[in-house]
């Protein structure tokens, strides 16, 4: 099942695990004050990104959206205690209801994630304001379906799905 042009598309944000709290905004103070993104594990940078938004920064993670200078393009940027293995099989997968991973870094349990920045609101939103026909909420329930089973295909489970973790476009 995939997203055809007259319906809504649905994609489930990730949800990261997260651990003690230790050194993550060490390195998301380097976005927030403009200056050129650095992994100080190993010299490794990525073009400019500037801050369009803070989405959740706290001592355990921040989410980020994030613009390149280099393409214009809005990303967003996954700092968590963790380990990046669920974020590095999800960069081999390709699904039109999950966001494209491009960067993944790991180093002393801190993971930094580059991903696919998606327009649109959240299901919650949805379901709070205009809510959902029947037709709709079907269609919806499809495509979450077949995520789902992608990723549990790929050893992959989600632990969090809920309505504020689905973006609907």
């Amino acid at each position: 099942y995939s997203c055809s042009s007259k319906n809504h598309c649905l994609y489930i944000s990730f949800p990261y695990n997260y651990r003690k709290p230790a050194r993550i905004n060490q390195y998301a103070r380097c976005i927030v004050e403009g200056e050129n993104l650095k992994f100080p594990w190993d010299d490794k940078q990525f073009e400019t990104l500037n801050l369009v938004k803070t989405m959740k920064e706290s001592d355990h993670s921040a989410v980020y959206v994030v613009k390149s200078q280099k393409d214009g393009n809005r990303y967003v940027l996954l700092q968590f205690h963790g380990t990046a293995e669920i974020y590095r099989r999800l960069m081999t997968i390709t699904s039109p209801h999950l966001p494209k991973i491009y960067e993944v870094e790991e180093q002393d349990g801190i993971v930094t994630v580059l991903e696919e920045y998606i327009q649109g609101d959240t299901l919650a939103f949805l379901l709070e304001g205009i809510g959902l026909d029947r037709s709709e909420t079907k269609d919806l329930m499809l495509q979450l379906c077949d995520a789902l089973e992608l990723l549990h295909k790929n050893g992959i489970v989600h632990r969090d799905i809920k309505p504020e973790n689905v973006i609907v476009r």
